[in-house]
């Protein structure tokens, strides 16, 4: 009966023992498992290890051995050497701490909200002799100077046909259609009427 409960008694100490050393074998390290592995093994002395890298992140990957495998006692590292003793047998998983850092992500370019659309900046103002299409944008007005239309409700009639960043302006004979910010003509032509002069316009 003595012995049966002795057997159980170890037993239980040695679980507990091999637990304690498999939850306190990380080198006080708490980051994930490195990149590379390599096992190293003491059978009662000391060994070294040589991993090639400089070292970091060292942590134990998996204990092989009943002996414990405490870090600072039964292993360690220092530069590019992994070190064991007292019987501890184990895999280590470590990471190169010369290795490059990855690039950091680049942040999406912040989209800029659009301008107001040039039609929306087109109004009517008196020339000193007509009424005529005007552009905010750039404080001008548009087609040939001085060139417009008598009746206010024709020029803003006129503006409200404006079509594709395009507006029809008498021009002395015809309508011809200007672009609205450079004012350059659009179709280099005289139309007899203001719809025919957007109708033109493609």
């Amino acid at each position: 009966m003595n012995k049966f409960l002795w057997t159980a008694v170890l037993t239980t100490t040695l679980s507990a023992a091999f637990a304690f050393a498999s939850d306190n074998n990380n080198g006080g390290n708490n980051d994930a498992p490195g990149e590379y592995s390599i096992i190293c093994e003491s059978h009662g002395g000391y060994v070294e290890c040589e991993t090639g890298v400089q070292l970091g992140n060292v942590a134990v990957e998996k204990q092989k051995s009943r002996e414990a495998c405490t870090f600072g006692g039964s292993w360690g590292y220092h530069g590019s050497r992994i070190w064991v003793n007292h019987g501890c047998r184990a895999s280590f998983s470590y990471d190169d701490a010369n290795a490059p850092l990855p690039p950091a992500p680049t942040p999406a370019p912040t989209p800029v909200p659009p301008g107001p659309s040039p039609i929306t900046q087109v109004d009517c103002r008196w020339n000193n002799m007509n009424w005529q299409p005007y552009y905010h944008g750039n404080y001008r007005f548009i087609g040939r100077p001085g060139y417009g239309f008598q009746d206010a409700n024709m020029c803003v009639y006129t503006v409200r046909l404006s079509k594709q960043n395009a507006v029809c302006n008498w021009n002395g004979i015809g309508f011809t259609s200007y672009d609205i910010v450079t004012n350059a003509e659009v179709i280099p032509a005289s139309y007899a009427t203001v719809e025919s002069c957007y109708a033109a316009i493609r």
